[in-house]
């Protein structure tokens, strides 16, 4: 066997969201094993197939079929997450991969979002929904891109990620990111888990408002820290 388990368990990211740690990891570490071992799928083929269950998961919210649309986005993120995986796993990794990913991922949200809002409105009627989910949105769209904002703002996103996790910052963040880091864990309202509880909580359970209003709140105190850790890290830069 080219690659044993141990070998795959090895080309893990470091840091995992709650939900990919604490609930899928051990589907991720073995369908990875044999993805890399009875296949010749590559990073790239993975974040297409991953693409088009994105695309059934947006069908299904959008004609109503909640628990479906729940169920593909899941898939979605396991194929997601076997990309980078493999890349990390086979030393494949490209510019031209990760863009795919970044790209893919980025407009994923997008139709995703549609197709939920656009199922929830059919189902209840409620205009109200429109601007709710909106709302959400940006603020989802805002957790995605802040990450590439403060990696040119600091030379690099190495060079962030050595600044907040190696104590060269004070700031509230970076404390926050180095508790978790020991956990191997992102810190909280992460944007993976942001998107569970979004595509996959909410229409499962369908407790749509409680749940709205928990990510609303968490997602903007995120950004708010994230704002005030930048302007630590700038005035360490300049």
């Amino acid at each position: 066997m080219k690659y044993s388990l141990n070998k795959v368990k090895s080309a893990k990211g470091d840091l995992q969201g709650f939900f990919n740690r604490l609930i899928l990891e051990p589907i991720f570490d073995r369908s990875t094993w044999f993805i890399a071992n009875f296949t010749n799928l590559t990073a790239n083929h993975l974040s297409f197939i991953g693409f088009i269950f994105g695309v059934a998961s947006a069908i299904s919210f959008f004609t109503q079929h909640f628990i479906f649309g729940a169920v593909f986005f899941e898939i979605m993120n396991l194929f997601d997450t076997f990309d980078g995986r493999i890349a990390r796993l086979k030393n494949i990794s490209s510019k031209f991969g990760t863009y795919v990913d970044w790209y893919l991922g980025f407009y994923m949200t997008f139709i995703i979002s549609f197709g939920l809002l656009w199922g929830l409105y059919a189902k209840f009627g409620d205009l109200n929904i429109w601007p709710y989910g909106i709302l959400l949105y940006f603020l989802l769209i805002i957790r995605f891109v802040e990450g590439n904002v403060v990696g040119f703002i600091t030379g690099g996103a190495e060079n962030y990620k050595k600044t907040v996790n190696t104590g060269e910052t004070n700031s509230l963040l970076s404390k926050i990111r180095r508790f978790f880091i020991k956990l191997g864990l992102r810190e909280p309202f992460n944007m993976t888990d942001n998107q569970h509880v979004i595509f996959f909580i909410m229409p499962i359970t369908g407790w749509y408002y409680g749940l709205y209003w928990v990510m609303v709140i968490g997602i903007t105190l995120h950004v708010l820290v994230w704002f005030f850790n930048y302007r630590a890290l700038l005035k360490n830069i300049t």
